[in-house]
Parts: structure tokens; sequence; C-alpha cells
């Protein structure tokens, strides 16, 4: 059902009935009789008010119409919305994401599952805690907050294609990352052009913003963004509370902070011409995949186009195993441009080239045929290894794992993962192929150099079980 959506107020407000406070919220949503009866299917689904490793629950006791706008009602809760927090310096800001910090683990250590964020919806209360408003009724109601104020409260925090506790670490390292610059990581005034975005790995790095913020701090931050599969919350948890113990920031001189600043315009604008070049393969994907069908030999002409891309790295300012990180991780994305940037001189190329063969047959194909026959094994795993649709084969890495960090006598990382790949067993004329799964137990090697001060991949010495 379509909502209409009317002249709304952006935040709650208290109101006072036959004796007695409410809590005043606006929906959005004209009052008749279709909107009422929706609403009142989920009246009975609880929020949560969460405080000193308590969980309570918080219900809305009733729905009004006032002002042509069905209102929501319930027990009165003096207090800051997440929203207006987000517009405090980060100071100010910094305590309320650690009581929002503590009421998630709280709720993940109650197996409560975790949901969409949406900084009206979230709730300081005067008393100390944290309120959680009713989510199954958000849900049914965060659609018409239209324009500029669902960008702001919705849109920039919330990433479409994850679950569970990988959402709630995307979400809160968007907040964190717009308390410390004040802007959100993706930024703008259209919300498909924010999760074009977010597909396309467009954020500035915090540093570049903010010249005093600890690399690695800006670094890692930037991960729970940009490699939100491999960011759980119990890592995004882990980080915060070291960041907020050990301090966010260095002093610099101010010669130190001027050389930052001189060098953050040219590094900006590098970033935003490599969103523009994915930015024009992505629109013109259709045309791609017509070209490349048909001749073997387009895997290879596509190849070279895409390895060709000129600099700067997508992987320029990362930490050593950040670099190594990425590039496993892209062969799960199909992301052989960003195991390019991982890599110098031959290190991977067999990788590379086999995941860009892979792109080029499967993700090209989708312009056509939504309907993938590939399954991306990590994902599978951990969807507790459902039974496979006809034809579809299991593709990519999982179980990947660091054994050992480099030392002076030893200098590599040593890795260790699954390499799925489909193949092809039997060939006919049906629309499903027979396929069979080949999963490899492989230990990697991998070695680092420094190139024009960027970290990458030198050789890689692989072992196969």
């Amino acid at each position: 059902m379509t909502f209409q959506a009317i002249q709304k107020t952006d935040s709650y407000q208290k109101i006072e009935d036959q004796g007695k406070s409410y809590f005043e919220f606006p929906t959005g949503l004209s009052g008749n009789q279709n909107h009422f009866k929706i609403l009142s299917t989920f009246q009975q689904k609880p929020g949560y008010y969460v405080h000193e490793n308590q969980i309570e629950e918080w219900k809305f006791t009733r729905f009004i119409e006032k002002d042509a706008e069905i209102k929501l009602h319930g027990p009165y809760v003096e207090a800051l919305t997440l929203e207006k927090t987000m517009d405090f310096p980060f100071g100010e800001a910094l305590p309320y994401l650690q009581k929002l910090m503590t009421a998630l683990i709280t709720l993940q250590e109650n197996h409560h599952i975790f949901f969409d964020f949406q900084t009206d919806l979230i709730l300081f209360p005067k008393k100390g805690g944290v309120l959680f408003l009713p989510v199954e009724i958000i849900k049914h109601i965060h659609g018409s907050k239209v324009g500029g104020h669902r960008i702001q409260t919705y849109a920039s925090i919330n990433h479409r294609n994850l679950d569970a506790d990988l959402k709630s670490s995307f979400s809160f390292a968007a907040l964190l990352y717009k308390s410390i610059t004040g802007i959100f990581p993706f930024s703008s005034e259209s919300e498909a052009d924010i999760q074009t975005k977010i597909d396309l790995d467009y954020a500035i790095p915090p540093e570049l913003l903010v010249p005093e913020i600890k690399s690695a701090i800006s670094q890692d931050l930037l991960s729970l963004l940009l490699l939100p599969h491999a960011a759980s919350f119990s890592k995004c948890q882990k980080w915060f509370k070291e960041w907020s113990e050990s301090g966010f920031f260095k002093e610099l001189s101010s010669e130190e902070k001027q050389a930052k600043l001189a060098a953050t315009k040219k590094k900006i604008t590098a970033l935003h011409k490599k969103y523009q070049r994915q930015l024009f393969w992505k629109k013109h994907k259709r045309l791609m995949a017509f070209l490349a069908i048909g001749a073997s030999l387009s895997v290879g002409i596509f190849y070279f186009v895409f390895s060709t891309v000129t600099k700067p790295r997508l992987t320029h300012g990362f930490a050593p195993w950040r670099v190594v990180e990425t590039f496993y991780q892209s062969v799960n994305t199909m992301d052989f441009q960003a195991m390019e940037d991982s890599t110098l001189g031959e290190a991977g190329k067999v990788d590379i080239g086999e995941t860009a063969h892979m792109h080029i047959l499967y993700r090209v194909r989708q312009a056509y045929n939504p309907t993938s026959v590939l399954m991306i094994a990590d994902q599978w795993e951990k969807e507790g290894k459902p039974e496979l649709s006809p034809g579809q084969g299991l593709y990519g890495i999982s179980n990947f794992k660091r054994e050992a960090e480099p030392t002076q006598s030893e200098p590599y990382f040593i890795v260790s993962y699954e390499r799925w790949r489909p193949e092809q067993t039997q060939k006919d004329s049906s629309a499903n192929p027979t396929l069979t799964n080949r999963v490899l137990h492989i230990t990697d090697k991998v070695y680092l150099t420094q190139d024009n001060e960027d970290w990458v991949i030198s050789k890689i010495e692989r072992v196969v079980d």
C-alpha cells in the first residue's frame, strides 16, 4: 500500500490529555481507515528501553488523528533523539554513542535481532539508558519520511544489502564517522545517489577531512564502511572500546596540519574521478554485456580495459593487512579492479584473471537474466548451507583466516581459506546445466612491499591441500 505523506514535524513532542502526559510522534500518514487498520495491527509490538543491562518493553498506547495526520501516543519520556546528538561537537556526542553501543551489546547478549537505525526513533532518556521505538511499527511508516529528513535520519546510515549484526556495525560506523567529520560518509541530496555510493564504496577517508584523527583509526573506521561483510558487530564493538580508551586524535603542529590539508584537495579529487569512472561502467553495464557475448576473447579484452585503470589505487593509504583483506574479499564481490590495485607485477594474476572471467560470464549476464546461477560460498555457509537450486553453483572464498603476522625472519602474512568454484559437468541445452561445486583448501604466504607509498602484494606462495 502507498501511504500519502503530508506535512510533518521532524521531532516528537509532549502533550497533556486528561491529566496524563504522552509522547506524541508524527507519522506523516493521512488519517484514513486503511492507515489506522495497518498501524493497529502492530500496536502490541514493543520497542525496548535498555538501561543498566536490563531490557524493558515500551509500547505505543494509542493512535489518534490530529491536524489531518495520524499521531502515535505512548508513555512520556523526556529525552534527546539520536538525530539531535548528531549535531553536537564530537566531545559532546561521544558519550551518547557510548550509551548506544552499550545498549546494542545488551540487546545482542539477550538474543534480540538487530534492526535498521533511524536517528529520530532512537532516544536517550534524561533518566539514563536508550529507548528504541517499536521497530515493527516504524518499518511501516519510515517510508513516509520524504526528502532531506529521510536522507538524514535513515538513508545515510543503513546498508540495504546487509543483515543482522553486519547492518548494525555499518550503521554505527556511519554515525561515528558523522560525529567525527561533521558529514555522513555517503552524502547526497538523493537517496538513490547515496545507495550508489554505498554500492561503489565511495567514501572519503576521515583523516582527509579531520587531519588530527589517528591514521589507524581512520583506516579501520573506513573498513567498517567499505568492507562491511568482514566487519562483524563484535569487531566494531572491540575497536570502538579501544578508540574511546586511547583517544581518537593526535596532536599536530601547525606545519603538519597545513601539509595534510594541502594534500587533501588533490586526494579527494582523485577519489572523485575514480568514482566517476566506476559510475560510468555501472551505467553502461548492458552495453558491456552486449559486447562481451559471443567471443571468449572478450574476457581478455575486458580484463585488459579494467586492469589499466589509472591511479590512484583503490587501496591508497591502506595498512598492509587491510590490503591483504581487500584482495581476498574482492574475490567474493568479483571486484577484480580492487584486486589489481592490491598487487604489483605478476602477484595474484591467476586469481585476478579468474575473477575477471567469472565477472564477465556471470555478473554481466545478469543484465539480461537477473536470476543468478551463483551463490557466494561464505554467505551460503553463514545461512546454514541451504539446499541449492538446480543449476546453482558455489563461488568464492569462505573461512578466511589470518594464521600468522610478518616477523623479521618470516616477512609475510600467512592466510588460510577455502576456495569454491562451480564446474559444469554436463553440457546440454537446458537452462540449468549440471554443476559440481569444487572446493580447495588453500594456505598462502603473502609478501608485501611499498610502491609509490602504497602497500601492495608483491608475491603469493600457495599451498593447496
